[in-house]
């Protein structure tokens, strides 16, 4: 099973989709300890939609992975390597499968399959995978990455796509992806096992709002000479002069742009995201459910602060937005991204 899996990935990779011109744009990477490659993407792919696919927030460290989670792993890799809507696992093969996912536990046989989807016959694991022609499955951008005592604990964005298995963010034109989630995960090397990696434990974060960029919309002001791209949840409502501000229609999240005259615009609480001359904008967090967004010296005439609020427990997707807000923002010839 192992080897005619390794024979798969080597076919595969020679079957990749060429990059794409108008490509996604990702959140920047922060500490990263390990790179991505097309090992580490495909094992992400793998159990991240199986997760999603089975709606599994979570894997506890040490926890063996429940009947759902593995059958749902086996029938996403077999479906991905081979592209075929049914598949026959003897209790071997799906003992390597699970061996070659999975940190913790062992796997048995079980009397039944954990869903209509799969049936057990004869001793063997019998898969209907005709369902995932109609899934879009997920892919993972990971941004942050640590070693610590031999594991990696990686955060990433999650996001689904259709026809770009294996195909990093970057290589896929916008309007064909949307962000779905972000998650914590921790793995560790397992040299030799399908795609070297093997699931400790996952955490998933809520369902985003707004993760279809393309959809997003584009504000101009004339009087200052600025441009920036809004998620499509926000509508525009009136703040006074000097002020232009959005909200969601539940009032949970606004957006706020003010400017002010060119120099400092006072003090901004918090740790800079990124090293700056003075003439870009810094991120930093002003409380637990507020991020700002400074834009200020140079020679400009004027600059402007531009506050996100929104709910505490949404951050990491909240943070992800404002990076693309600063990417599309423009004042006066100026850009910020």
């Amino acid at each position: 099973m192992i080897k005619r899996a390794v024979s798969a990935l080597c076919c595969l990779a020679l079957a990749l989709p060429a990059p794409a011109a108008l490509a996604a744009p990702v959140r920047r990477e922060k500490a990263m300890e390990i790179q991505e490659d097309e090992g580490l993407r495909g094992f992400l792919s793998t159990v991240m939609s199986a997760a999603v696919i089975r709606d599994l927030p979570e894997l506890e460290e040490g926890e063996a992975p429940g009947e759902e989670l593995a059958e749902a792993v086996f029938g996403v890799f077999e479906y991905n390597m081979f592209g075929l809507d049914s598949v026959t696992l003897t209790e071997s093969e799906c003992a390597g499968l699970y061996d070659g996912f999975f940190a913790s536990g062992r796997f048995e046989m079980p009397a039944e399959g954990s869903c209509p989807c799969v049936k057990i016959d004869g001793g063997a694991m019998v898969m209907d995978l005709s369902e995932l022609n109609e899934t879009p499955l997920v892919g993972a951008h990971v941004y942050e990455s640590r070693i610590i005592d031999g594991r990696v604990f990686m955060k990433a964005d999650l996001y689904t796509a259709w026809g770009y298995y294996l195909t990093a963010p970057l290589d896929i034109p916008e309007e064909d992806l949307t962000w779905y989630c972000s998650a914590e995960i921790c793995a560790e090397s397992g040299e030799g096992e399908l795609f070297g990696w093997k699931l400790v434990s996952y955490r998933l974060g809520g369902i985003w709002q707004d993760g279809a960029l393309n959809e997003w919309k584009e504000y101009t002001g004339e009087e200052a000479e600025w441009s920036l791209t809004v998620p499509s949840m926000f509508g525009e409502s009136d703040a006074g002069e000097g002020v232009r501000e959005w909200q969601t229609a539940d009032g949970s999240a606004t957006l706020r742009l003010e400017f002010f005259p060119s120099g400092p615009a006072g003090e901004v609480s918090g740790t800079d995201e990124r090293e700056d001359d003075g003439s870009y904008g810094i991120i930093s967090e002003d409380g637990s459910g507020r991020l700002k967004l400074v834009f200020r010296g140079g020679e400009l005439e004027a600059g402007c602060v531009l506050t996100l609020e929104f709910p505490e427990e949404r951050l990491d997707e909240y943070s992800y937005y404002l990076e693309i807000i600063r990417n599309s923002f423009w004042m006066r010839g100026m850009p910020y991204g």
